[in-house]
């Protein structure tokens, strides 16, 4: 509400109190919010006699990135130079997410050189928005340096630095590999080895450069740290316990072996039920059965199916439906970098990177793009698969249908929609039209609560009972939903928490509730998976 907080910054000024530097302050973000980029400058100048602060300069920056003014977003530095105000983080990550908006990529590699020199941290955020659009966009070397510098500086806990180090580099090769370029990946690891990143992952990358002893110059390949010299189970570190997860499998699991691999994330995920609480949030055991078998059921092809995947986290159910469905190919999407590096570990340790691709970046921002990336034909899909933040679901799904990535009978499934839950997603699937739908009650992976899966087969055109037809009130429904939708939202949230911030009995409380109130809304399970 920028015109509001306006005008009562103009009865600040001609009654009293005088506006201080918050109040322009969070004028100035109001504006940044609604892309009032000429009102954020008009502010800043009027604020000029207050001495503007850093914070100030950063809503500006917001502003103007949002407006899509990257030239006056760089301009912003030298003001600030000019008035003695030190730049910070947020104000690098701001400007430098303008000027890759505008696909100056030489001002964003400047600006995050800049970083670098002032040992500064990029936000995760900005890192992953910059992998995406070099990923997208074809700028290897770009994607290459920003793995290989930029992202460790984000990430800083001494338990886990040397393994992002060496999974950085490791994913920096495997996508040279993909791309073609041998001796950049041959160069990376080299490199590598000789800072002491290397492991077993950098060994089968490695064996993979062409023409080229296994082991380069015949060094002894360095032993995986066992998963008990990792950070306290309880640390607060935000990537403790996927660092953890990825040491376990490369010291227990066999390399180049997909069963074994997934077996072990299995096994860790038990293992961190009874050792820490820690939930470790895949859709393994009777879920992943039910995943497997609902995606072989996708139209068939003669080369096998193209599935996409809006979730990736650490890989398990990429490597489960490359591993069960034969011929696949899978698109995982992940917006978290670091979670796009561990995947791209474990892909590559399994030897199924030729059948997994991995994508950096937000799904609202990805669909679009798929729909011209292959050419007039486009990238249609015949499996789905969600398991990203469930609020998004419907978003999605209606971003797959209006960009025609969706072939005819494409087979849908999402994971955990009953909790924390996808209320308007179910809706959608309840009432539309190009849905024949199953929700499968299932018992959670390594928690002891229930959980609900839905199986969907795209069929445009068709028609079948809505379950509107069970309330007395659209709009009283709709208000219900959107209810249910903001307290997944919140449970969701709060379980993102480093620590544990859900228990097992707030999750099974909540699937109780979601049960209870969706009945009433005429959705239910309409079906039980039985191991």
């Amino acid at each position: 509400q920028w015109a509001a907080a306006l005008d009562l910054l103009g009865t600040a000024i001609s009654q009293g109190p005088e506006p201080n530097l918050i109040s322009y302050n969070a004028l100035i973000s109001a504006c940044a919010r609604g892309q009032q980029w000429v009102l954020a400058i008009h502010l800043l100048e009027k604020a000029s006699v207050l001495q503007p602060d850093t914070i100030t300069f950063n809503a500006v920056a917001s502003a103007a990135q949002r407006s899509e003014q990257w030239s006056q977003a760089l301009a912003l530095l030298s003001e600030m130079a000019l008035r003695m105000c030190e730049p910070d983080a947020i104000t690098f990550s701001t400007i430098t997410l303008a000027c890759s908006q505008a696909s100056q990529w030489e001002a964003a590699a400047g600006l995050l050189r800049e970083l670098a020199m002032q040992g500064i941290a990029p936000s995760i955020d900005t890192c992953g928005r910059l992998l995406m659009e070099c990923e997208q966009r074809g700028l290897l070397s770009t994607e290459v340096e920003l793995l290989l510098s930029f992202l460790s500086l984000v990430y800083r806990e001494d338990g886990h630095r040397d393994d992002l180090l060496i999974a950085s580099a490791n994913s920096a090769a495997a996508r040279l590999l993909a791309c073609g370029d041998g001796d950049g990946a041959r160069g990376v690891l080299r490199d590598a080895k000789l800072s002491g990143h290397w492991n077993v992952v950098s060994e089968h990358l490695w064996g993979k450069t062409p023409g080229v002893a296994k082991t380069p110059f015949g060094w002894t390949m360095q032993t995986v740290a066992p998963v008990a010299a990792a950070r306290s189970h309880r640390g607060t570190d935000l990537y403790n316990k996927e660092f953890r997860l990825l040491r376990y499998v490369l010291r227990t699991a066999r390399a180049g072996d997909p069963s074994s691999v997934c077996e072990a994330i299995e096994t860790f995920g038990e293992m961190e039920r009874g050792r820490s609480g820690w939930w470790l949030k895949i859709a393994g055991n009777m879920k992943a059965e039910l995943l497997s078998s609902a995606v072989r059921g996708a139209p068939p092809l003669s080369e096998g199916p193209t599935v996409l995947e809006i979730g990736t986290y650490c890989g398990y159910s990429a490597l489960r439906m490359a591993l069960h469905v034969p011929g696949v190919r899978v698109i995982t999407l992940e917006v978290d970098p670091v979670h796009v590096i561990i995947a791209r570990n474990l892909i590559s340790f399994a030897n199924l990177d030729h059948v997994v691709d991995v994508w950096t970046g937000h799904s609202q921002d990805l669909l679009p793009r798929m729909a011209l990336r292959q050419g007039q034909e486009g990238l249609r899909f015949q499996a789905v698969f969600m398991d990203q933040r469930g609020s998004r679901y419907d978003e999605d799904l209606a971003l797959l249908e209006l960009h025609g990535l969706l072939s005819p009978g494409a087979v849908l499934v999402a994971d955990n929609v009953l909790k924390p839950g996808a209320p308007l997603f179910l809706w959608r699937l309840a009432t539309s039209g190009a849905h024949q739908t199953q929700l499968v009650a299932v018992e959670e992976f390594a928690m002891p609560t229930g959980d609900w899966m839905s199986v969907s087969v795209w069929t445009p055109g068709s028609w079948r009972h809505s379950a509107s037809d069970a309330t007395s009130s659209t709009s009283e429904c709709m208000a219900e939903l959107l209810r249910l939708q903001s307290e997944a939202d919140r449970t969701r949230a709060k379980a993102m928490r480093p620590g544990r911030g859900v228990t097992f009995e707030d999750w099974s409380e909540l699937a109780r509730r979601m049960r209870e109130r969706l009945g009433l809304l005429g959705i239910a399970a309409t079906a039980e998976a039985i191991r």
